[in-house]
């Protein structure tokens, strides 16, 4: 795997060196991250994870990867133990985190992520800081990489917070909100238009709500407690449904699991891979997957960037854009070709009751139908 850094070390794998074996404690990070990134070295994760504290908070105390998790994870839980909820979405947050940065699959058929894209997009990382600002020092070096990594983990930390809100509330999307001269981001069920949205926190939120202590949380809690939940149709529901069979997802008649719209498009992509463009074809089913879940991961969050996602899966900006590219609506001709990704996406949603019924009540489902035929 390359990793496209201006400059590269070559360092033989402690497995490999023969007689000549690399002592591992003496690697600067970058160079152990290299190993996992272009030699999948387990030695070299096992030497970052476990001996290397490189998680360093203002205190001065120094944490391992998994403990810094764990301090993030108990941060965000809250000192309530009452609160089921939160300590529920802290726990999975933290297991989606540090599934990104241990998990080094050996072969395709392993599930999870693959922590050498995480390692591989902090090596580019380094590689851009060490270029605008250099340094002769290898202790300085040092420490950058190390700030770096602490904050590429507390990033998808931040992100895993969000995947294990949806997780638990698919149906429900963010919505940002003025009120008062402040700012805030509402969870509000998708079905409901801008509009809708702004009306009933314009009706339903006081003014005085703004005067309290924890009043964002306050206001979250108001609205879940007023806005009808929906849920997930298990799939037992759905299996006379001669649409939802045909449509490649595989979902087994009676298996009771619900499907998020990215996690249905992500295994549809994934099972139909032979249909894909060359490109995307070669990262493999699981990689496809993945890539599909970041991108609808970092849209929800506001942060999909499409050169440090394509940098990230070793695609060309060229190609993740004719997969899932954004600016096409931009594009006022007749001839404007829809991603790949959003067609696919547009085809699950006309294909899926629970999907179909969602964008029809939210008037988006001309525009879908529009995408969907678009070749």
């Amino acid at each position: 795997m390359t990793i496209g850094l201006e400059h590269t070390i070559e360092i033989p794998t402690a497995s490999a060196a023969g007689g000549g074996v690399t002592d591992l404690s003496t690697l600067c990070l970058t160079e152990l991250a290299q190993l996992i990134v272009e030699k999948s070295d387990r030695q070299a994760l096992d030497e970052i994870l476990t001996r290397r504290r490189i998680c360093r908070l203002q205190n001065g105390q120094r944490f391992l990867l998994g403990e810094y998790l764990y301090f993030l994870k108990e941060l965000e839980a809250g000192p309530n133990e009452k609160d089921a909820k939160a300590i529920s979405l802290a726990e999975r947050a933290y297991d989606l985190t540090l599934e990104k940065f241990i998990n080094l699959p050996t072969d395709s058929s392993q599930d999870g992520p693959d922590c050498r894209h995480y390692y591989s997009a902090f090596l580019k990382a380094f590689s851009l800081s060490r270029g605008r600002k250099p340094t002769s020092s290898r202790l300085r070096a040092e420490s950058r990489a190390e700030g770096l990594l602490k904050g590429l983990v507390a990033r998808h930390f931040r992100l895993s917070k969000l995947e294990a809100w949806r997780e638990a509330n698919p149906f429900w999307s963010r919505y940002q909100w003025r009120s008062n001269g402040r700012n805030l981001t509402v969870w509000m069920p998708a079905s409901m238009s801008g509009a809708e949205r702004r009306a009933w926190l314009e009706k339903n939120i006081p003014a005085s709500f703004f005067d309290l202590q924890e009043w964002r949380s306050f206001i979250q809690q108001h609205v879940e407690q007023n806005l009808v939940r929906e849920h997930f149709i298990p799939l037992d529901a759905l299996e006379n449904d001669q649409e939802v069979s045909q449509d490649g997802l595989g979902c087994q008649p009676g298996e009771d699991w619900g499907l998020s719209l990215a996690e249905a498009v992500a295994r549809e992509k994934a099972q139909n891979i032979q249909k894909q463009r060359r490109a995307i074809r070669k990262l493999g089913p699981e990689s496809l997957a993945e890539l599909v879940r970041q991108v609808f991961l970092d849209l929800d969050a506001g942060e999909y960037k499409q050169k440090q996602v394509a940098a990230r899966f070793g695609l060309s900006q060229a190609t993740l854009s004719r997969f899932a590219g954004t600016d096409w609506r931009q594009k006022d001709t007749e001839d404007q070709q829809v991603p790949d990704l959003w067609r696919n996406t547009a085809q699950v949603i006309s294909q899926i009751t629970m999907f179909r019924e969602v964008a029809e009540e939210a008037g988006m489902l001309h525009r879908i139908e529009e995408v969907r035929g678009a070749e």
